[in-house]
C-alpha cells in the first residue's frame, strides 16, 4: 500500500480523533514544535509541508500567518479544508516532485511527522531550500532512528531502510509504510542544503502522566520523535543556476572566460572544447557566493583529430596558445590519442571523453560555434554541478583500477577545502 492511501484511509481518524486522543501528538510533538515558533507570526509567509488534516494549518492562521497547506492525500487536503475554510490554500501536491512556488515564497516551512514517509530527501530539500527566502526557517520532526530501529528486519542501525508498520483504527489493521535512517544520514542530508540551529530529543508535557503515566514514564527516558529547526543559508545567486542555459549566461557574462574561448577557438581544431575545471569551478564558486575566482591549475582544451594523433602536435598547440596569453595554464589533448596514454578503448569523440572523466561534475565543456554562439555539453548531465555532488561517472565505477583513480584524485584534489558546501561521494559507499 502507498503512502497516499494509507493516509487517505486514515484521515478520517485524523480529522476526528487524533486532536483528542492521540497523545504522543498533542501532549508530545505539537508542544515542542510550536514551542520552536514565534507566538506572532503577523505576516509571515509558512509552507505547512504535510498538513494531515489541518491542525498546524489552523495554529499557524492563529498566530497571524499566511499558511500554504499541502498534503499527498485528498482526503487529508478535504479534511483540512474542511477545518480551516478559505483562511489558507491548501493543495494535494506530492513532496517528491517540483512544487508550484516561486523562488524565495516562504519565510517558514513547517513539517511534521512526514519526512519519514520520503525516501530521497534531495529533492525535496532542494525544493525547500529553494522556495524559502535567505534566512528562512525550516522545522520539522520525524521519527527518533533509536525508536524505529527496533522495527527494523535487518537490524542494521546504519541502513536506510522501508517498513512496514501496521496501525489499529477501528477495529481493522492498515499498512503504514516509511523509511528509518540512522541519525548521521538524517543531519548529513539536512547539512547539505541547511544549517542546523537546534537538534531537540523533546519530552512530553506534564500532563500526558495523569491521562498515561506509563506513556509519560516511557517518554521522559526514550525519545520517540526528534525535531531539527534549520535555517536557509543559501545566497540569492544560488537560485539563478538551474539550467544549462543559466550556465551559458553565467559564461558569457564572465569576460576572462570569454577571452579564453576566444583564444581556443582561434586554433580552428575539430571538435574541440575548453573543459572541465574551468566550468565547473566557476560554477561553485558562483553557488558559494565568492566575489574571487578559485585558481584552476589548468585550462583544459581538448580536441578530436584521428588525421594526427603525434603527441607533438599537442605541444605546438599548447605553446601557440601561451604565445597569445602566456600567463594561463594552458593544456592542450588530442582525445583521439588519450585511449593509448590511459590503455583504454579508443573515445569515438571529444563528447564521448568527457563523459568518461571521473566526476559527474567535472564532466563538462564549453565552446564557441562558428557563429561565435556559446554552447554547452554536459552528457552526464548537471544535476550533480548545480547540486554540488561528486560523483563518479558510470565509466570510473565499473573497475576496481578506475574507482581507485577517483578516489586518489578525491584526496588529491581536496575540493572540500575550497568549496565546503560540496558533498562528496565515495565508490566504496
Amino acid at each position: 500500500m502507498s503512502v497516499k492511501d494509507t493516509y487517505n484511509q486514515l484521515a478520517s481518524d485524523y480529522e476526528n480523533r487524533v486532536d483528542k486522543e492521540a497523545y504522543y501528538n498533542t501532549l508530545y510533538e505539537r508542544p515542542a514544535m510550536m514551542k520552536e515558533l514565534p507566538l506572532d507570526l503577523t505576516g509571515k509567509s509558512v509552507l505547512d509541508a504535510g498538513c494531515a488534516a489541518g491542525w498546524y494549518t489552523e495554529q499557524l492562521l492563529q498566530r497571524g500567518a499566511i499558511v500554504t497547506a499541502i498534503d499527498l492525500s485528498p482526503e487529508m487536503v478535504a479534511a483540512t479544508k474542511r477545518r480551516i475554510g478559505e483562511k489558507a490554500e491548501v493543495y494535494c501536491l506530492d513532496l517528491s516532485e517540483k512544487l508550484p512556488f516561486k523562488d524565495h515564497s516562504f519565510d517558514i516551512i513547517v513539517s511534521s511527522l512526514v519526512l519519514h514517509y520520503v525516501e530521497d530527501w534531495e529533492s525535496v530539500f532542494h525544493e525547500f531550500q529553494r522556495v524559502l527566502k535567505p534566512q528562512g526557517v525550516f522545522l520539522y520532526s520525524v521519527h527518533h532512528p533509536f525508536m524505529d530501529i527496533g522495527m527494523s528486519q535487518s537490524k542494521d542501525y546504519f541502513a536506510t531502510e522501508l517498513i512496514i508498520d501496521k496501525w489499529k483504527r477501528q477495529g481493522r489493521y492498515i499498512e503504514v509504510p516509511f523509511y528509518r535512517r540512522p541519525l548521521h544520514s538524517i543531519l548529513e542530508e539536512t547539512l547539505r542544503f541547511f544549517t542546523i540551529e537546534k537538534l531537540i530529543e523533546p519530552q512530553p508535557i506534564r500532563s500526558l502522566e495523569k491521562k498515561e503515566p506509563e506513556s509519560y514514564e516511557k517518554l521522559m527516558k526514550n525519545p520517540h520523535f526528534m525535531l531539527i529547526k534549520a535555517r536557509c543559508q543559501t545566497p540569492l545567486v544560488q537560485e539563478t543556476i538551474g539550467t544549462e542555459e543559466d550556465i551559458l549566461q553565467l559564461v558569457r557574462e564572465d569576460d576572462w572566460m570569454m577571452e579564453i574561448l576566444r583564444t581556443a577557438k582561434k586554433l580552428n581544431l575539430p571538435d574541440w572544447w575548453v573543459c572541465a575545471g574551468f566550468v565547473r569551478s566557476k560554477i561553485w564558486d558562483t553557488l558559494h557566493g565568492f566575489d574571487v575566482r578559485t585558481p584552476i591549475p589548468d585550462i583544459d582544451v581538448i580536441y578530436f583529430d584521428e588525421t594526427n594523433t603525434d603527441e607533438a602536435e599537442e605541444k605546438r598547440l599548447e605553446e601557440k596558445l601561451k604565445s597569445l596569453h602566456p600567463t594561463l595554464p594552458w593544456s592542450v589533448k588530442n582525445e583521439a590519442r588519450m585511449h593509448v596514454k590511459n590503455n583504454i578503448p579508443p573515445y569515438t569523440s571529444s563528447i564521448d571523453a568527457i563523459s568518461k572523466f571521473p566526476e559527474t561534475a567535472t564532466a563538462l565543456g564549453v565552446k564557441l560555434d562558428e557563429q561565435d554562439n556559446l554552447i554547452l555539453t554536459a552528457p552526464c548531465g548537471i544535476k550533480d554541478v548545480l547540486h554540488m555532488e561528486v560523483r563518479p561517472t558510470p565509466y570510473f565505477k565499473e573497475t576496481t583500477e578506475r574507482a581507485a583513480i577517483y578516489e586518489e584524485r578525491i584526496v588529491n584534489k581536496n575540493w572540500k577545502s575550497i568549496w565546503e558546501k560540496i558533498n562528496i561521494t565515495h565508490i566504496t559507499q
